[in-house]
């Protein structure tokens, strides 16, 4: 069941959509849910054109609620999902739990700046 929930939510055409296959999927008692299910969501997520922080952050909820880890790339999609349309507030919340996990790269900086350029 796992691999059709990340396959329907790989295969979607905006975030939106991969964010409603979230809700089915999270809503299903049978589904085995991973890392790569929730990282392909965040990533349909950055490719929308439309604020879907709020979307993003609901998905770290979940990521969390289940005790799952998520490695540096995970956190970085996050941040790439709030420094494009300039939501400092929440991209500072994860560098925070990024810095107390002892996660981050020279990609989480390059995001931080480059965020910060395009938006100030």
């Amino acid at each position: 069941m796992n691999n059709n929930y990340t396959n329907r939510a790989a295969n979607a055409k905006t975030g939106y959509e991969a964010y409603n296959i979230f809700n089915q999927a999270i809503n299903d008692p049978k589904a085995k849910l991973n890392m790569a299910f929730f990282h392909t969501v965040v990533c349909k997520l950055c490719r929308d054109d439309q604020n879907r922080v709020d979307l993003g952050k609901r998905v770290f909820q979940e990521i969390k609620k289940r005790k799952l880890t998520l490695e540096t790339k995970n956190y970085n999609k996050l941040l790439f999902l709030c420094t494009k349309v300039g939501d400092f507030t929440q991209a500072n919340y994860f560098l925070d739990i990024m810095k107390n996990e002892n996660k981050g790269d020279l990609k989480t900086a390059n995001l931080m700046v480059a965020g910060y350029v395009n938006h100030k």
